[in-house]
């Protein structure tokens, strides 16, 4: 149960940022009907070893049913139209003209269904210079700006997860949940498009800013020193951070952690706009004293002094973290179909109740026969 209980979601989605986004509507309680084209689906589906799921696909696909269409053809284009007659959404990342030439465009479906609320997902919008370019994640990451703030210039390298992809299916689930809100104003369907350029454009304002109001163009490693961000690592090799903004009291209680009280008065590091200046420095000095304990003792005594901390967590450690299992955010399950698999909650509650953890994906076509009993009985 969610929200969005009763919204029929048709997903033609592909790889990440489609899928994402309508595994976002599920999650919110959205009946979410993934259309698979004969004979293997979503490609991710094939990213797995035999005899187990996907890792690639599983995570994007949680809640849905999935259907097979071959949507080249002309009697399974008829069944696709009568499944949309009954939709509340349809969302699809196909490059610019796909759906035209599978006649299943804009123009042609909400002519079956005025409401129906049709996003599309594309990686520069659907006019323009680029309009045509393919574009993955990566891609996306280098013409935007962002890979520029995440890759260390002296070692040029793809890093992290595949951000663009996760921050566009984002931004289109938003923007569908926006336009139903809106349709409930005004009864209308309508067309919603997202780019990840713009997505992406959009997730570094911040940077933007910095640069057309200061003529500051960051970096990489820019926003730890205005943050005052320190990763160190501790005796047993295990790595912690610290964030200390602005707040003095954090300064302080950082000082007295590592029994450097003489900093508090230091000429180059006693004042916060030098701390900003002169981090490098700063974070050389207290290194050798983050390196004689424990990361587990020095997180015990930057807590009690009221200092924002953490570890870095890998991913199996961040499962096995106390408030991860508190709040219940992954179940690790045996399933009888796919084998050893994570089960998400979604992070949210609803009127003081978290959610069930969602269902498995899907796997393709398991629900071809009931969805189309569901159609003949309408």
């Amino acid at each position: 149960m969610g929200p969005l209980t009763g919204v029929r979601v048709i997903d033609l989605g592909q790889y990440i940022a489609g899928p994402y986004a309508t595994s976002l509507l599920a999650e919110m309680g959205a009946d979410v009907i993934k259309v698979e084209s004969p004979p293997d689906g979503d490609p991710f589906r094939g990213w797995a070893e035999k005899g187990k799921a996907s890792p690639l696909f599983l995570p994007f696909n949680h809640g849905k049913r999935s259907i097979v269409l071959d949507l080249k053809t002309a009697e399974q284009r008829a069944g696709f139209f009568e499944l949309i007659k009954t939709a509340d959404v349809l969302l699809e990342n196909f490059r610019p003209g796909v759906t035209g030439r599978l006649g299943i465009g804009y123009e042609t479906v909400r002519e079956l269904n005025p409401r129906l609320i049709y996003c599309s997902i594309t990686g520069f919008g659907t006019d323009g210079p680029y309009a045509d370019l393919p574009s993955y994640d990566a891609v996306a990451q280098g013409y935007s700006g962002l890979s520029s703030l995440l890759m260390d210039p002296e070692n040029q390298r793809v890093m992290g997860p595949a951000m663009a992809d996760i921050i566009t299916g984002q931004t289109a689930a938003f923007c569908v949940a926006s336009a139903l809100a809106g349709r409930a104003r005004t009864g209308k369907g309508e067309l919603v498009e997202v780019n990840m350029l713009a997505a992406l454009a959009r997730f570094i304002t911040g940077q933007v800013a910095k640069l057309v109001v200061g003529g500051d163009e960051e970096g990489p490693y820019s926003r730890s020193k205005y943050s005052q961000a320190y990763a160190f690592r501790a005796s047993d090799g295990e790595a912690l951070l610290i964030h200390l903004s602005s707040p003095e009291k954090f300064w302080r209680g950082l000082c007295e952690s590592v029994g450097r009280e003489d900093l508090l008065t230091h000429p180059v590091f006693g004042k916060h706009g030098n701390r900003v200046k002169h981090y490098d420095a700063l974070k050389k000095e207290l290194e050798p004293v983050f390196a004689t304990r424990t990361r587990a003792k020095w997180l015990e005594i930057l807590e009690e002094h009221g200092v924002p901390c953490a570890p870095v967590n890998r991913v199996g450690q961040m499962i096995e973290d106390p408030q991860v299992k508190h709040l219940g955010i992954v179940a690790i399950e045996d399933d009888p179909i796919l084998g050893r698999i994570p089960r998400f909650r979604p992070p949210v509650k609803w009127s003081g109740v978290r959610p069930d953890p969602m269902s498995r994906p899907p796997q393709l076509g398991e629900h071809t026969d009931e969805i189309l009993a569901e159609l003949r009985r309408r």
